[in-house]
């Protein structure tokens, strides 16, 4: 962000994958979501003020926040002198999808069609979202890579 003062960031989403779980660490808006019996899971939460916005009561949804354009973050790598990562763990079991991906998949794709996606092989499901994601418009970077637990490890 040349000439504003503030150090440009970036978001990041990790999934790190033990026995029987899986722990994910983030920062900023980057997503990742959990696929369970046909269920869709977000597993993290938005570090942006639009998330703010919501959790105050100012606001209803995501898309209110987008349509006032007040989707800035709150967090990111590099954007400060000191960086705050959140951390969940999560149990996994064999069946399960996990869907890691930028904010471009996860503001333009809807849930239903994250759902479907994610029923095809991993390669072939994050193709299906970025492709998705392009198709309705997706400004942002559309990035996906999705994760299949096929037995428990």
């Amino acid at each position: 962000m040349v000439g504003t003062g503030r150090s440009p960031g970036s978001t990041i989403s990790v999934l790190l994958l033990g026995e029987s779980h899986a722990v994910c660490l983030w920062v900023g808006d980057s997503r990742i979501y959990l696929r369970r019996d046909g269920t869709l899971f977000q597993l993290t939460r938005d570090h942006s003020l639009a998330q703010e916005m919501i959790d105050s009561g100012l606001i209803a949804s995501a898309e209110e926040a987008r349509a006032a354009q007040r989707s800035g973050l709150t967090r990111a790598v590099g954007a400060g002198a000191t960086l705050a990562i959140d951390r969940i763990v999560v149990p996994v079991q064999p069946g399960d999808r996990l869907l890691i991906c930028t904010d471009g998949v996860s503001t333009m794709v809807p849930a239903a069609a994250m759902v479907a996606a994610l029923d095809s092989p991993p390669a072939d499901a994050a193709q299906a979202l970025i492709k998705l994601a392009a198709e309705m418009g997706g400004s942002d970077d559309v990035t996906a890579l999705v994760v299949a637990i096929y037995a428990a490890l």
